[in-house]
């Protein structure tokens, strides 16, 4: 055990002690002095001066006490520190760690005004009653987590800041995900403490082993109880198996509570109600349905409601957007020299804007959703889909044997491949052609005997299909098959940026369009914002944007001048199964080992590549309250024994000698 002093420059003030020795060390004389009257004294000695001497200390109970007090106060600004538990200060420094769920299921509304914004109530009222010396940090659950410091009260305000910009998100609440970044942001020989505000809706059932472990203590905090509600809890679209030109709709609704329930349903086709029907749903139970959507439809609107005049608590999860694909719109590159009936093919499809350059114009930098090369295959292979027709050279991606097919004719067909869905290929007759080998990365769709025709896979994350004769000199190009076929490719090739449903409380990032300058974001509400461009070296720069609405969002590209390039839409929905079962609160947490947590190994062990937390300097307990108190307690006995509660008072008397003078025997006086 080591005595530390932390502040050894206040030893300085020590030399108080010998001040006070030497003030008690000043001593004045008296001289006698005859005088005729008394009456005369004052007026003797109102100009003469007391002569000052020196003496030894005295031995005086006054100045020991002085010296004991001055010599405390200087002990205590020293500040001297024993590592002895249960001396003030030597309690170890603490961290608050607030866990906040912001999953979807916190946008429940039992807890007014819901349970996300109760929940911010209280991490502000935690983070604010935290000690000043206190670090604080804020996890948050749910969609998008994020992790968020304050070292101390210096930057408290920029926490509660950054709190209060958040609202509430989507997804599942992954406790057993968050553990590492919770083990992560623990502070070494620090006392954590960890509070979790969550609904207790978990996308799993927590790790309680691993909780009861944590070197942490750990409280939980419940908004909101487990209670019933009705949920969509699944969407999809798909092509009609009755008309092609239908789309279907298929969802599932679900009553997560105690009771039976009867709800409407409300089918709505680009705005416009074409179903209404009343459902019957057991208490925890499903009803699956089907609609066939009018044709055309670019988007709809799935809603379904209690009839019995109760609120639901979770009201996001009561409808379902979808935004058909024929409802996307998609941007095509055509490089050829002599575009004809493929470019009337292409622009044909539904959605598709096309762009015809010629091989030598072609930038390889530019972003489309689906590239297609006309007698033309690039060095560099663009982003997106990819579409080959005729390649005339012999390349790496799809190499050649050297030699010419004069009249190729069908010998393999894969049925089952969805590029030739409703396409007949009998009756053509296919003109000299290059005989190309199967590239590992591709597989067959159309062979003939030397080699393949038609072929299709997927290399370095490109989907490419490859047309290896001429269309023209076939004669596809004057038979149905060629605009099914063309559009069958397309399907496959159409890779857009944005699925058609996203997921709430999400992100998704974007890359640009070609000759894209501004992009805005038009929300559910129909509000409108501008996304900031990120500018990357060697690619298209790219935008973000975060979904924290369930609805129909738009994405809007406009060029230099302000024309719009592309409107993409596409839907945001938080229909989960997991989210909108209210009623399966997870159980009682563990409340954690407790206690500081370990120390950061200083040998032994490999320097971690990430910035971590400073470990805690060593714990030590001040004695400067204690010292003060006894100074304190002292300056007390001295005031009493300086006026004299301790000592019997001495009785002042005033010495006149009287001597004989010109007056007779008792003529005169001498005062002392």
């Amino acid at each position: 055990m080591s005595l530390s002093f932390l502040a050894p420059l206040a030893a300085i003030l020590a030399l108080s002690l010998p001040l006070i020795v030497v003030l008690h060390m000043r001593h004045s004389r008296t001289k006698p002095l005859p005088v005729t009257t008394l009456r005369f004294w004052d007026e003797a000695t109102r100009h003469r001066r007391q002569r000052l001497a020196w003496r030894r200390p005295p031995r005086s109970l006054l100045l020991l006490l002085q010296l004991l007090i001055a010599a405390l106060i200087v002990l205590a600004l020293v500040r001297p520190a024993l590592p002895v538990p249960g001396l003030p200060g030597n309690n170890p420094p603490r961290q608050l760690i607030v866990v906040l769920d912001r999953s979807a299921a916190m946008r429940a509304t039992d807890v007014a005004p819901s349970r996300f914004a109760a929940a911010k109530d209280r991490a502000r009222a935690l983070i604010t009653a935290a000690p000043a010396e206190e670090a604080v940090t804020l996890l948050t659950l749910g969609g998008e987590p994020q992790t968020l410091r304050s070292r101390d009260a210096g930057d408290r305000a920029t926490l509660l800041a950054a709190l209060d910009r958040l609202v509430a998100g989507g997804g599942r609440a992954d406790l057993n995900g968050a553990l590492p970044t919770l083990r992560a942001v623990l502070l070494p020989e620090r006392e954590n403490r960890v509070v979790l505000l969550s609904a207790g809706i978990f996308a799993d059932a927590p790790d309680t082993a691993t909780f009861a472990a944590l070197p942490a203590a750990l409280s939980w905090e419940r908004i909101g109880t487990a209670t019933d509600n009705l949920a969509i809890t699944t969407t999809e679209t798909r092509r009609s198996a009755q008309n092609a030109d239908r789309t279907e709709l298929f969802a599932r609704v679900a009553n997560y509570g105690a009771a039976p329930i009867v709800a409407r349903s409300v089918i709505e086709a680009d705005g416009r109600v074409v179903d209404t029907r009343q459902l019957t749903i057991a208490a925890g139970g499903t009803t699956e349905l089907v609609w066939q959507l009018p044709p055309g439809t670019r988007g709809a609107r799935l809603r379904v409601e209690p009839t019995n005049g109760r609120a639901d608590p979770l009201a996001f999860d009561n409808e379902a957007h979808v935004v058909t694909r024929d409802g996307n719109q998609s941007r095509i590159l055509l490089v050829s020299e002599n575009p004809g009936e493929l470019n009337r093919a292409l622009a044909a499809q539904a959605g598709a804007t096309v762009t015809t350059v010629s091989p030598g114009a072609y930038n390889s930098d530019e972003r489309y959703d689906l590239t297609v090369f006309d007698r033309y295959v690039p060095i560099e292979l663009p982003r997106g889909g990819i579409l080959l027709v005729n390649p005339q050279t012999n390349t790496a991606l799809l190499p050649t044997v050297g030699a010419t097919e004069q009249a190729p004719r069908v010998a393999r067909l894969d049925r089952e491949s969805a590029i030739l869905s409703g396409v007949d290929l009998s009756g053509l007759t296919f003109a000299p052609t290059a005989v190309h080998t199967l590239p590992s990365w591709a597989t067959e769709v159309v062979g003939s005997e030397r080699g393949p025709l038609i072929l299709a896979g997927n290399r370095d994350g490109r989907e490419i299909v490859a047309v290896t004769f001429d269309l023209a000199a076939s004669g596809l190009t004057r038979k149905l098959a060629f605009p099914i076929l063309i559009g069958n490719v397309v399907e496959r090739l159409q890779t857009h940026r944005v699925p058609p449903t996203a997921r709430l409380g999400t992100g998704v990032l974007l890359e640009l369009f070609a000759g894209a300058r501004a992009v805005q974001l038009r929300e559910p509400s129909g509000a409108t914002r501008d996304l900031e461009l990120r500018e990357s070296i060697g690619a298209p720069p790219t935008v973000y944007a975060a979904l924290d609405q369930p609805g129909v969002y738009a994405v809007i590209e406009r060029d230099a001048g302000g024309a719009t390039i592309v409107q993409e839409s596409f839907a945001v929905n938080g229909n989960d199964p997991v989210v909108s079962n209210l009623r399966a609160v997870a159980g009682a947490l563990p409340s954690g080992r407790g206690g500081p947590a370990p120390a950061l190994a200083t040998s032994g062990a490999a320097p971690s590549t990430t910035p971590g937390p400073t470990p805690a300097p060593r714990q030590l307990g001040e004695l400067w309250p204690i010292l003060l108190a006894l100074a304190g307690l002292l300056l007390l006995i001295e005031w009493l024994v300086g006026l004299g509660g301790l000592t019997p008072p001495r009785r002042a008397t005033e010495r006149v000698r009287v001597r004989p003078g010109l007056f007779g025997p008792g003529g005169g006086t001498q005062g002392r």
